[in-house]
C-alpha cells in the first residue's frame, strides 16, 4: 500500500507499526531489505534491523542475511555516525555473516567504527578475522589495539601462530598486542611470551608477565627470575615478582 513512499524517513514509525501487523514477515523484511540496498539509505538499513527485531523474521536466518547486508550499505556511508550505528547494530547481532563487512570496517578512517569492529568480531570469534585483527594491532588509536588483542585471544587457537609471528614484527604495538592476546589464549603461547621477557620494549615485557602470571606455567619461573633481578625497570620487575608469586601459590596447592 505503501509503494515507494515507504522508506521516506517520515514514514518509519508507520511502516515499523504496520509491519508488526503484517502475517508475512520474512518477506517484508526481504522487500524493505532490497530497497534499502539499492537506495543506499543509511537510516532505511536501521528501519529494517528494528522491523526484524520485532517481528518473527528474527527466526529466520534468510532475513538476518538480509539485514546484515542492508546495515552494510551504513557501512560505506559518509557519515560517521551513521558507519558507528552501523558496527554497533552489526556487534548486537553477533552473527558469523557480518564477519566480512566488520573485517572491511577495521580500516574505516573512523577510530570509534574500527573499535566497534574489533569488539563485534571478538564477539564473533570467526577465525576469518585473524589476519585483519593482528595488522589492527598496530592501528594508532589504542583502544582498537586493545580491543583487537581481546578479539584475538577469544578466536583462540587459529590465532595462535600469526600472534607468534607477531611477536617478531618490528612494530611495538604490535608485539605488545600479541603478547596481550597470547595471554588470553593460555597455555599454547607459554614458550613464545618466555622469549617475549627478552623483548627491548618494556612495554612487550611487561604484557608478557602479566599474561605468564595468568597462564600459571611453572615453564616460566627462570625467565621471570631474571627479569625480577635484573631488569631495569622497577614497575617490570614487580610484574615479575607478582607473576612468579602467582604461579609459586597454584604450584603449592597443587602439591
Amino acid at each position: 500500500m505503501l509503494g515507494r513512499r515507504a522508506l521516506r524517513e517520515e514514514w518509519a514509525e508507520t511502516i515499523v507499526a504496520l509491519a508488526e501487523m503484517h502475517a508475512k514477515s520474512v518477506e517484508l523484511v526481504m522487500w524493505l531489505g532490497l530497497y534499502a540496498v539499492e537506495k543506499g539509505q543509511w537510516w532505511a538499513s536501521f528501519l529494517v534491523k528494528e522491523y526484524w527485531e520485532r517481528s518473527d523474521a528474527r527466526a529466520s536466518e534468510e532475513a538476518r542475511a538480509m539485514v546484515i547486508e542492508a546495515l552494510g550499505v551504513s557501512l560505506r556511508d559518509p557519515d560517521k555516525y551513521a558507519r558507528r550505528l552501523a558496527v554497533e547494530a552489526l556487534l548486537k547481532i553477533g552473527n558469523a555473516r557480518a564477519v566480512e563487512p566488520l573485517i572491511a570496517a577495521l580500516r574505516d578512517p573512523d577510530a570509534a567504527v574500527r573499535a566497534f569492529a574489533a569488539l563485534a568480531l571478538e564477539e564473533i570469534g570467526d577465525a576469518r578475522a585473524v589476519e585483519p585483527l593482528i595488522a589492527a594491532l598496530r592501528d594508532p588509536d589504542i583502544d582498537v589495539r586493545i580491543f583487537a588483542a581481546w578479539a584475538l585471544g577469544k578466536i583462540g587457537a587459529p590465532a595462535v601462530e600469526p600472534l607468534i609471528a607477531a611477536l617478531r614484527a618490528p612494530d611495538k604495538y604490535m608485539r605488545r598486542g600479541a603478547a596481550r592476546a597470547l595471554g588470553k589464549i593460555g597455555a599454547p603461547a607459554v614458550e613464545p611470551l618466555i622469549a617475549a621477557l627478552r623483548d627491548p620494549n618494556a612495554d612487550v615485557r611487561w604484557e608478557a608477565a602479566y599474561a605468564l602470571g595468568k597462564i600459571d606455567d611453572a615453564r616460566a619461573l627462570p625467565e621471570l627470575e631474571r627479569l625480577a633481578r635484573e631488569d631495569p625497570s622497577p614497575h617490570l620487575a614487580d610484574a615479575a615478582r607478582e607473576a612468579i608469586a602467582r604461579i609459586r601459590e597454584r604450584m603449592e596447592k597443587t602439591d
